[in-house]
């Protein structure tokens, strides 16, 4: 590897929308094999560069999961069910004086 190609490279976080047990259930899946989440991702984003036919599925899987998620949240039909829920939530309601 070239001097120049270490000097593209690019460091970037990533906010992962999961819970932190499916995180660590993951990291400790790789750590068995030898493989960190870092390691993971630079080479899924290596296989989208290239349209590597591997991760088409994923890919897809991705997007149709995206669509249910984002039905799924979108369930307040009128104004009035969206002030019930946030106030079933208020957490200046439920707490305990």
């Amino acid at each position: 590897m070239s001097f120049k190609q270490l000097e593209e490279r690019v460091k970037f976080g990533i906010w992962l929308n999961l819970p932190k047990s499916s995180l660590v259930a993951c990291k400790k899946h790789l750590f068995e094999q030898g493989i960190s989440l870092q390691e993971i991702f630079s080479q899924l984003i290596v296989m989208v560069e290239k349209k590597d036919p591997a991760v088409k599925d994923l890919i897809q899987s991705a997007k149709t999961n995206k669509l249910a998620n984002n039905k799924k949240e979108m369930v307040f039909t009128n104004s009035k069910s969206l002030y019930n829920a946030l106030e079933s939530k208020d957490p200046l309601k439920n707490k305990e004086e």
